[in-house]
């Protein structure tokens, strides 16, 4: 979307791009997605856990999986703060990128979590090109864990890796959804060449909701209960959720 002047901002018109981004992703991908759920549900039902990873905002897509209202009680997110050896603001996890560049911390992140062979990680980037995604995917593949990948073809394609590798997420993963957001994530371009609003949350959060969907489809169809989590700011709540530790299914 192309803005000449600051009057030419249109917020209507801008969230509908954005949410039409996130829901042509959906649409075209569906196989896929459900390739996704049956490779989560698999893992689920054979003894395995599924972690979500995604640095810098990417976390919104890790954060979307787990603990969530009309989720399943079957994600657990994943974070670099996790080996931080001093914790920091939040603002300044966001705005440092350096690191997701840092090769060694994915790994560092799989074993702070103890994942494991036949466990499912998810992990979400934008870009794809960062180190520490790509060194995760590729250290999963040799520990036996499956990977299911999300970031931008065309972002991805627009850039090159910065992992000594020059790989990107999606040729490293066992399973690649395009989230559908643009080059930069930014859709709307100002006259002065800046581009303001990112789409890859929204984008990120709808294919999550899509795999949420399929993945209870699949315990549902397969006569097992789904375990299905309540929003903790109802008031019953916490006393549906109690009896959903994690891992929430064993069967």
């Amino acid at each position: 979307m192309k803005i000449e002047k600051a009057e030419g901002i249109d917020s209507v018109a801008i969230a509908e791009l954005i949410a039409h981004l996130g829901l042509d992703a959906v649409k075209r991908q569906v196989p896929e997605i459900k390739a996704a759920a049956q490779l989560i549900f698999d893992s689920v039902t054979g003894g395995g856990h599924v972690f979500t990873f995604g640095a810098g905002h990417a976390q919104a897509l890790a954060m979307e999986f787990s603990s969530r209202a009309g989720g399943l009680a079957i994600f657990q997110s994943m974070h670099l703060q996790d080996i931080r050896k001093e914790p920091r603001d939040a603002f300044w996890d966001l705005r440092d990128s350096q690191p997701e560049r840092i090769p060694e911390n994915g790994p560092k992140v799989l074993d702070h979590h103890q994942v494991k062979e036949n466990d499912i990680v998810i992990i979400a980037s934008q870009s794809g090109r960062n180190g520490a995604i790509v060194e995760m995917a590729l250290e999963c593949k040799k520990r036996g864990i499956k990977t299911i990948g999300l970031s931008s073809n065309k972002h991805s394609d627009s850039v090159d890796s910065r992992h000594p590798s020059g790989l990107m997420l999606s040729q490293v993963v066992d399973l690649s959804l395009d989230n559908g957001s643009v080059i930069g994530d930014a859709v709307a371009e100002l006259a002065d060449g800046k581009s303001i609003c990112s789409a890859s949350t929204v984008c990120f959060v709808l294919i999550a909701q899509a795999i949420n969907a399929e993945v209870t489809k699949l315990f549902l169809l397969n006569s097992l209960p789904a375990p299905l989590l309540v929003s903790a700011n109802l008031d019953h709540g916490d006393k549906a959720n109690s009896p959903l530790k994690f891992p929430a299914i064993s069967i």
